[in-house]
């Protein structure tokens, strides 16, 4: 299922998508990251309905990252780190 993220962290993230998941599914996340491509078992940990002005409606889901080794948060931190400083925020 397609998702757009809103924020990331090292520990997990808040997504948006057209499909609800409740609080405590687990899930195999894959999103790609740059050239990266990321991979980690994951767990909704809330969701809540937005409704937007055309009607339609739309899900924001806080996704957090389980297990995920040393190697794959030193990478999501440097992703961060490159996005941020692209956007002028270091």
């Amino acid at each position: 299922s397609e998702f757009q993220v809103r924020e990331i962290s090292v520990s997990g993230m808040m997504i948006e998508a057209d499909v609800a998941l409740k609080p405590e599914t687990a899930l195999e996340l894959e999103m790609r990251l740059g050239r990266w491509k990321f991979t980690s078992p994951a767990r909704i940990i809330y969701m809540a309905e937005i409704d937007l002005q055309d009607g339609s409606l739309r899900y924001r889901m806080g996704v957090a990252f389980v297990d995920s080794t040393p190697e794959q948060k030193e990478k999501l931190e440097k992703f961060i780190r490159t996005e941020l400083s692209k956007a002028g925020e270091t």
